[in-house]
């Protein structure tokens, strides 16, 4: 959620920085919920950093991982996706967006986050 406010205000060094480290922290833990969590936020980071087709895939991937393991996302969550499938479909026509998040729903977690690492070249080493 710091990232979101962190996007919202226009700081995306900021967002990133803390994705990055939850995305560490992530790699030690096991939880599917925290890992839809960490892909919707890179989802808005990309979005706001002006990559439409990787907050796409990024946001499927998240909605994929949730719908296999029975997770419903929380009411704040869910709106922010709302906001980005609107922005997302906008900037690249309903159609592509909506190709590029069926591509992403397919991903497994671990290709999920490993699209994150391969995406932000400063991640490298977190794998």
């Amino acid at each position: 959620m710091l990232s979101a406010v962190s996007v919202a205000r226009g700081k995306l060094d900021d967002a990133q920085a803390i994705l990055n480290e939850a995305l560490e922290r992530r790699l030690t833990a096991s939880g599917k919920r925290s890992s839809t969590l960490l892909l919707s936020g890179y989802a808005r980071l990309a979005l706001a950093q002006g990559d439409p087709k990787r907050a796409a895939l990024l946001a499927g991937a998240a909605s994929g991982i949730r719908q296999r393991a029975g997770l419903q996302p929380w009411p704040i969550v869910r709106r922010a996706e709302t906001d980005l499938v609107a922005e997302g479909s906008e900037a690249l026509g309903t159609d592509l967006f909506s190709q590029l998040f069926a591509d992403g729903e397919q991903l497994s977690r671990q290709d999920a986050l490993a699209e994150i690492r391969d995406s932000w070249p400063a991640l490298a080493h977190a794998s």
